[in-house]
């Protein structure tokens, strides 16, 4: 829980960010048809969510916009942490994948008014 928000994924393939004083969703982050298994609000207003295929995705936070996505692992992701200005990633058959990401506001300007700016799908 970050500043009274807790992120919650589930098995529709779907991030929910919630107020975690009064219970109220603020923001739903579609994913895909396939489960999500962890989820993290970055520091400066990305969330990361991987799951059943492999990918990171990666949300403005606030627009619950899709900004990216990438393959990270073959396997299903399983977990996903902040270290610093990276993003590690666990894969279900035990691989380890380290991401130095652009910061979000980069990310979001670049993306601005493109409906699909660099999602990248196996």
């Amino acid at each position: 829980m970050a500043g009274g928000q807790i992120l919650t994924t589930g098995g529709d393939g779907t991030a929910r960010l919630w107020d975690g004083s009064t219970g109220q969703l603020r923001q739903s982050y579609q994913g895909g048809s396939r489960f999500l298994a962890d989820a993290t609000l970055t520091p400066d207003g990305l969330v990361v969510a991987g799951g059943a295929d492999g990918l990171v995705r990666f949300w403005d936070a606030a627009s619950g916009r899709l900004l990216w996505a990438l393959q990270a692992h073959k396997s299903r992701l399983i977990g996903i942490h902040i270290e610093g200005g990276d993003i590690v990633t666990r894969g279900f058959s035990g691989e380890l994948s380290r991401w130095t990401l652009p910061k979000a506001d980069q990310v979001i300007a670049a993306c601005d008014g493109r409906e699909r700016c660099a999602i990248m799908q196996p």
